[in-house]
């Protein structure tokens, strides 16, 4: 009997602590939830940050590499036709041994005329190497 009023007595301290911590993990929540926001804040603005980046790389290099074909696979006006097939032929293979990205020409067209006239439009058989009407 003595032991429980003991106990009795010590509850008014044990639920003082209880409330003590309560009040503690009741102000602790808030702001752990503020630091995890500012957390999530700073990771979003970085993982933009790195897709911004990487999105102006792609264009950079897409852009480079469009830019070298086209300068590449250019062609006097003034040559034949023939002239002009042992070209493309040619600088097709060159492309597809040597440029860090073969896959983005997949096949060549040509046309010949002045520029107010109707032209036909020729397309090149990589493998037989001659130009044929599309």
């Amino acid at each position: 009997m003595a032991r429980l009023k003991r106990s009795i007595g010590r509850f008014p301290v044990h639920a003082a602590t209880g409330v003590v911590l309560l009040a503690l993990i009741a102000l602790a929540v808030p702001l752990r939830l503020s630091s995890t926001r500012e957390v999530s804040a700073v990771q979003l603005e970085r993982t933009q940050r790195l897709l911004n980046d990487a999105t102006r790389r792609f264009v950079e290099d897409f852009d480079r590499e469009i830019t070298r074909a086209v300068i590449y696979f250019a062609i006097s006006h003034s040559d034949s036709e023939t002239r002009v097939q042992r070209q493309l032929v040619k600088r097709l293979e060159h492309w597809r041994e040597n440029s860090p990205h073969p896959q983005l020409v997949t096949g060549l067209s040509w046309q010949r005329g002045k520029r107010l006239e109707p032209r036909a439009l020729m397309s090149l058989d990589s493998t037989t190497g001659v130009l044929l009407p599309v």
